[in-house]
């Protein structure tokens, strides 16, 4: 029997008869795998990524608007406008030929929200609310009633735009995901989206590059994760990579291996942004594990071999790391973290292109699972986290959120003037410390933004049990 899911390790079956999926672990999902003896022919292999790199450019035309990229720019790249990226999407969902993982297409509708408001999603009604219905009918079946679902989450789109240009405010997707996760059938993953943060600057010689740092955890254990690691497979669930082939060209030096099973390797990576621009940027990789068998952890190392007329700066590095104490012991913390500058003015007036396309996607892969060609997910085994009320009394809600505040406040403050000091000089080239620095900075936001919404819903409850109006309390905005 084959595993139609990618970057796997051996699969193991069940006793439903069903490959328990190896990759991305979020073991709410059931993967749906050939008869034995089936086979993909390489045709219909490479169709499928074909189809999956289009859609890709569909979602990167959504998010190239949201982010404010010029009208002749998403024309010159190729891209379809937001109506007819949003249909388009609608299609291939309806079809059931969707070929990225949704999250990557409910993450586009919400940077949609958070960075264009409310009047944007009103002007795209028709469009947006026929891809909500086909993303929940495909949710929750054909037979689904949608009289309530689709304006659920619709209002979570909403309540995303609403807040965003509130100060302290809790993370878009969080907004979204408290709002939605009950009408779309939320995974535990797809609730705990990474979060995808470029808002460093990385000195890197005569260049300022953006820095993109991302973290999450997960249930896979390290050698599940390998492949992640590995970019000669990337190309198999991308909506960006084409494979990879060796570079020969200047400044290439000849193949290392490393036991165990590590090695070196100069590689031209080609990422298809667009059905008009492919990057072809040779990359130096180095890929080290600590154990083949069980490894504690496995990490990627990557840089720039030479400019290209696209691209000044690239370097970065993956890891897949088992994590040994905290509330997280026994997990695996997944960080990715990329320094990038393009030299295409196009490309370098979008500075959030690699959260908006192949950096998120490749992370987003890592967290949800890999689709191979003719796999299905069971999406709708996921039980979304709720933010719960305790009916705490309302004086204490607030005196926790002020308390709260004071924390984060002193938090932020001390991460910042380490982050300021280490990438203060010529160069990140102590990457485990720029890991540690970013993701602490992030994963801090994170748990206070997750605080801030669990408090916001307590004071709305005791605001509700004791007759209260609707006016904020002072001290929300935490």
């Amino acid at each position: 029997m084959r595993q139609t899911r990618r970057w796997i390790a051996p699969p193991t079956e069940n006793n439903t008869g069903v490959l328990a999926p190896e990759f991305g672990v979020n073991r709410e999902y059931v993967v749906k795998v050939a008869e034995a003896g089936e086979r993909t022919p390489p045709e219909d292999d490479e169709q499928s990524a074909e189809e999956r790199r289009g859609q890709g450019s569909t979602v990167a035309a959504l998010n190239a608007f949201s982010a404010g990229v010029p009208s002749e720019s998403r024309a010159d790249l190729g891209y379809p406008d937001p109506d007819e990226a949003l249909l388009e999407l609608a299609s291939v969902v309806e079809k059931g030929t969707l070929r990225v993982p949704r999250l990557l297409v409910l993450d586009s509708l919400v940077r949609l929200a958070s960075r264009r408001g409310g009047d944007e999603l009103r002007a795209r009604d028709e469009a947006l609310n026929t891809l909500l219905r086909a993303l929940i009918a495909d949710a929750r079946g054909p037979e689904a009633d949608l009289t309530e679902a689709v304006p659920n989450v619709r209002t979570a789109l909403d309540s995303v735009a609403s807040m965003s240009s509130v100060a302290g405010a809790p993370h878009p997707w969080e907004v979204f995901a408290q709002q939605s996760g009950p009408a779309l059938g939320l995974t535990q993953a797809e609730v705990e989206k990474p979060v995808c943060n470029d808002r460093e600057i990385v000195v890197k010689g005569p260049y300022r590059a953006i820095g993109v740092t991302v973290q999450f955890y997960t249930d896979a254990s390290p050698g599940e994760l390998r492949n992640f690691c590995d970019p000669r497979r990337w190309h198999e669930c991308s909506a960006y990579q084409k494979e990879m082939t060796p570079w020969a060209g200047p400044g290439a030096i000849p193949d290392e291996d490393r036991p165990p099973d590590g090695w070196r390797r100069d590689l031209l990576e080609k990422v298809q942004l667009a059905p008009g621009k492919e990057l072809e940027t040779p990359l130096r990789f180095t890929y080290t594990i600590q154990d083949q068998n069980d490894p504690s952890w496995v990490h990627l190392d990557y840089l720039l071999i030479r400019e290209t007329k696209d691209i000044h700066v690239d370097e970065g590095a993956l890891d897949v790391r088992r994590v040994t104490s905290g509330k997280h012991r026994g997990r695996t913390r997944v960080s990715a973290i990329k320094a990038i500058l393009f030299a295409d003015p196009l490309l370098a007036n979008w500075p959030t292109v690699a959260c908006d396309t192949f950096w998120m996607d490749l992370v987003i892969d890592a967290a949800v699972g890999c689709l191979g060609p003719g796999a299905t997910i069971d999406w709708t085994g996921g039980k979304p986290k709720m933010a719960a009320s305790n009916e705490v009394p309302l004086t204490e809600v607030i005196e926790r959120a002020t308390d709260a505040a004071r924390q984060s406040i002193t938090a932020y403050g001390k991460l910042a003037n380490e982050a300021a000091t280490q990438l203060a000089g010529d160069s990140p080239s102590n990457a485990d410390k720029w890991v540690e620095l970013t993701t602490r900075t992030w994963a801090q936001a994170a748990r206070d933004a997750a605080q801030a919404w669990t408090t916001y819903v307590a004071v709305l409850q005791a605001l509700a049990e004791s007759g209260g109006g609707e006016s904020k309390p002072e001290g929300d905005e935490t």
